[in-house]
């Protein structure tokens, strides 16, 4: 178990270290619409604000589980045996949600950028990283009814 808490505090420093890079592109992104550089603040913004607000959020939270089952025995052992899991990890991997909900957070950053130029190619990149995380969570729930 110390080999696996080792992990957890490792995952708790990169988890920490991504917060902060989300705070510093929100940050960035404030700062780009406040100097007038970008055109005056839209829907675009405030969803990938708050997105970006939601992503710190679970984030937090997920964090607080980590530093709680660190604290017990009983905690570790359950989320040992659930990290673990191998019917959960290849779930994961079929449904490819880890790498999809990236390509959406992607998506939605050049939805962003690209909204200056067209609004209808920043929706068209919306709608395609909304498809994107939606079929994550089918295929998930596809594969864990059948397997």
């Amino acid at each position: 178990m110390n080999k696996f808490k080792l992990e957890i505090k490792k995952a708790i420093k990169k988890y920490s270290l991504l917060v902060a890079h989300l705070v510093l592109i929100m940050l960035i992104i404030r700062f780009y619409n406040l100097s007038g550089v970008a055109s005056e603040e839209s829907i675009i913004d405030d969803m990938f604000m708050g997105m970006n607000a939601g992503l710190i959020f679970i984030i937090f939270v997920y964090m607080y589980i980590l530093r709680r089952a660190m604290k017990d025995d009983e905690r570790l052992k359950k989320l040992y045996i659930h990290m673990k899991d191998e019917r959960t990890v290849f779930i994961k991997t079929s449904s490819g949600i880890p790498l999809n909900f990236i390509n959406a957070y992607l998506l939605f950053l050049a939805a962003y950028f690209l909204e200056g130029i067209s609004i209808y190619v920043s929706y068209t990149c919306i709608g395609i990283a909304y498809f994107l995380v939606i079929e994550s969570l089918i295929l998930k729930i596809y594969y864990m009814k059948t397997t």
